[in-house]
């Protein structure tokens, strides 16, 4: 992967090379409802960056990182007769750059106590490299002084369920979900422009957490016609330099609503949706005054016409053009 990006006076320029190799044996115990997996995998990836302008402490040139990652795992599988499953897992890999080996266990289960309702639940510990430019380009384009740690991987737990209920309502099909999942972070990358003028990246030192909470609604009102409706909450919390805030630029609250519509045969389709982007915290700025932004609407269209061997479409996005009215100060 070859990514070359300009913003103003920051370049950025980066190859990814990448390796893998991944061998697993699976075998029944007793019986095809108790499966074992083990096997053993080999990460290797090597990264060449540069990052040079005016705004970053240390400019960089073909700086190359190398991540090998070496793994042993294993994984048992349950089935019970028609209404629960579970699988339950384990892998410990050594990452050379810390020379240390990680152990991240995970669990997965569905329990169905009717035909027509899903109960899952998931946990597990994960691990993850950052690569703090690429993930983190929108930052970029400005004039923020830019300061790096050397980043430690990022490490977490997390946990949660889904409830799914399917339902039958004037004799149409409908479906309910609830999910709620937690992210727990034992380190994590911060990026911070808590500071006017300032972009940092370095380790947590503190708490950082994630909850996750949605409610979905899918059902077709009548034949072809399908509605849905979806509502989201976050609340995601990371320690900035001592002071555990709410992160910044990430709406609070999410909602939609889509209506979609299909001839026979689906010649023609048709969909609507509406979204609506709840308040987010704005990072301290000598321009503004408000602690969070105001929420707003976005609606998108689109039309298809299916021929037999193409299909061709128009559509619109933020359809009524809301627009923030200064998007840049000073």
């Amino acid at each position: 992967h070859n990514q070359t990006a300009i913003f103003g006076k920051n370049d950025y320029k980066g190859l990814q090379e990448s390796a893998y190799l991944n061998l697993i044996r699976q075998t029944y115990i007793s019986n095809t409802n108790h499966i074992l997996k083990y096997g053993v995998s080999y990460y290797a990836d090597r990264y060449t960056e540069s990052f040079s302008g005016e705004h970053i402490n240390a400019p960089f040139s073909d700086k190359v990182r190398v991540d090998l990652m070496s793994g042993i795992f294993s994984e048992y599988a349950l089935k019970m007769e028609e209404n629960f499953n579970l699988v339950a897992g384990i892998r410990a890999d050594y990452y050379n750059n810390t020379e240390e080996i990680n152990y991240l266990p995970r669990l997965n289960m569905k329990y169905n106590p009717t035909e027509n309702t899903a109960i899952r639940f998931s946990a597990g510990r994960a691990f993850r490299i950052a690569n703090v430019f690429v993930e983190n380009a929108s930052f970029l384009a400005s004039t923020r002084t830019i300061t790096l740690e050397n980043l430690n991987p990022e490490i977490a737990w997390n946990y949660g369920t889904n409830i799914t209920y399917c339902f039958r309502f004037l004799g149409r099909e409908g479906t309910i979900n609830a999910d709620a999942y937690r992210t727990v972070f034992e380190n994590q990358v911060v990026v911070d422009i808590e500071t006017p003028g300032e972009l940092s990246f370095y380790n947590l030192n503190g708490e950082s957490i994630a909850n996750s909470m949605q409610i979905d609604l899918g059902y077709e009102l009548f034949k072809r016609f399908d509605v849905k409706i979806a509502y989201k909450i976050n609340d995601v919390q990371t320690t900035f330099e001592g002071v555990e805030k709410v992160v910044p630029l990430l709406p609070e609250r999410h909602a939609l609503f889509n209506v979609a519509y299909a001839t026979n045969f689906e010649k023609w389709k048709f969909d609507v949706t509406a979204n609506y982007i709840g308040q987010s915290r704005i990072p301290s700025h000598v321009e503004i005054k408000e602690e969070f932004s105001h929420p707003f609407n976005l609606y998108n269209a689109q039309i298809t016409k299916r021929f037999r061997y193409f299909d061709v479409y128009l559509g619109g996005e933020n359809i009524l053009d809301y627009k923030q009215n200064i998007p840049i100060l000073d």
